[in-house]
C-alpha cells in the first residue's frame, strides 16, 4: 500500500512537471465602426487563451500610435474567449485615434493589429467667416473655434502684445505701447473703456476679425475655467487642452506658448491666452489664462509678451 502511495505521488509530480507553460493569448483587432464626432465602437476577438484563463480583455488607444495598456484602455466587462465590443465616448472631434485589442492571462498581455480612425468634424456655426461653439455657459457667451491668425483649431495662429492689434518681429517692453501705463493712463489715452477692458480700437480680435468679435474679459475667461472640464490632450498631433462646456460641446486650445523678444517659448507645453482686462496692481501686466501640465489658472502676464488670442461673441 505504501509503495502504491509513493507511486501515485511520483506520478502526480511527473504529470505536473510535464504540464506545458501558459502562453500569451491570441487576440485580433477586428474592426472600427460607428464613428461620430465624439464616439466610436471597436470590435476585438480573443481566439486562443494560451492555456490559461484570460483575466482581462479590452481595447487600448492613443493619439500617437502603437498604444499599450500603459496608455489608455477601455476594459470589456466579460472575459474569456470570443468577440467583444468596446464603445469609446468623450472623444475629441476631428482627431485621429489609434487602437489595438488586447488580452491578458498569467503569461502576460498580447495585442492585436493596430487600426486607426478619425472622429468626424463637429458641426460649426459661423459668423463673418469664423466658426464658434456654444458651450452652454451661464452667460451664453460663444467661443471661437480658432485663434486669431489660425485656420484650424490646432494651429497656433498669431501672437499679440496686450493692447496691440498687429504681430511683430520682436516683443520687448520698449516697443509695447501700453507697458507701464496705469489704469488711469490707459483710460485717459483711450485704451480701456469705463468697465476697465480694451476698447475695440485696441482689441486684437475686433481689429483682425471685425464684426462683433472681441477678446474675452478676465471675468469671461474665469467663467470658462469655472464651468468647463479641461483635459490635456493631443489633436492632430498638436498638444493642448480640450475644453468641454456644460452642454457637452467643446473647443480645443493649442499649447501655443508665447513670444518674448524674438523667441517662441514653451510651444507644445503651455498655452497663454490674452484677456482684454489690465492688471489693477501692476502697470506692466494684464490678466490672461494660462495652462500646462501643472497649472490652469488666471495670471498677471507681462503686457509686452506676444500671446494667443481666442475671440468670443455675445
Amino acid at each position: 500500500m505504501k509503495k502504491l502511495s509513493l507511486f501515485l505521488v511520483a506520478l502526480t509530480m511527473i504529470l505536473f512537471s510535464c504540464k506545458p507553460e501558459a502562453e500569451k493569448p491570441t487576440v485580433t483587432t477586428k474592426s472600427v465602426g460607428e464613428v461620430t464626432e465624439t464616439t466610436a465602437k471597436v470590435v476585438g476577438q480573443v481566439t486562443a487563451d494560451g492555456g490559461a484563463d484570460v483575466t482581462e480583455r479590452g481595447v487600448c488607444w492613443s493619439t500617437d500610435g502603437t498604444p499599450t495598456i500603459l496608455d489608455y484602455r477601455v476594459k470589456d466587462v466579460d472575459g474569456g474567449l470570443g468577440s467583444y465590443d468596446v464603445v469609446f465616448t468623450d472623444l475629441v472631434p476631428n482627431t485621429q485615434y489609434y487602437v489595438r485589442a488586447y488580452a491578458t492571462n498569467e503569461a502576460g498581455t498580447s495585442y492585436g493589429d493596430e487600426l486607426s480612425f478619425t472622429t468626424l468634424e463637429e458641426e460649426i456655426n459661423e459668423i463673418d467667416g469664423h466658426g464658434y461653439v456654444d458651450l452652454g455657459l451661464p452667460s451664453g457667451l460663444k467661443w471661437a473655434t480658432c485663434n486669431v491668425g489660425a485656420n484650424a483649431p490646432e494651429e497656433y495662429g498669431d501672437y499679440f502684445a496686450w493692447g496691440e492689434t498687429r504681430t511683430k518681429e520682436t516683443y520687448y517692453s520698449d516697443n509695447n505701447s501700453t507697458y507701464g501705463l496705469s489704469i488711469l493712463q490707459l483710460q485717459s489715452q483711450g485704451y480701456i473703456d469705463g468697465e476697465g477692458n480694451l476698447t475695440s480700437q485696441y482689441d486684437a480680435a475686433r481689429a483682425n476679425w471685425g464684426g462683433d468679435w472681441r477678446m474675452p474679459t478676465k471675468a469671461e475667461q474665469e467663467e470658462l475655467l469655472d464651468n468647463c472640464t479641461w483635459t490635456l490632450t493631443t489633436q492632430n498631433g498638436v498638444k493642448g487642452c480640450n475644453v468641454e462646456g456644460p452642454n457637452g460641446n467643446s473647443i480645443f486650445l493649442p499649447a501655443a506658448g508665447f513670444r518674448s523678444g524674438s523667441w517662441l517659448d514653451y510651444a507644445g507645453s503651455s498655452g497663454s491666452y490674452q484677456s482684454s482686462t489690465p492688471s489693477e496692481s501692476y502697470s506692466s501686466n494684464a490678466y490672461g489664462l494660462s495652462f500646462n501640465s501643472f497649472i490652469l489658472d488666471m495670471y498677471h502676464n507681462f503686457r509686452d509678451f506676444g500671446r494667443s488670442v481666442r475671440p468670443v461673441l455675445e
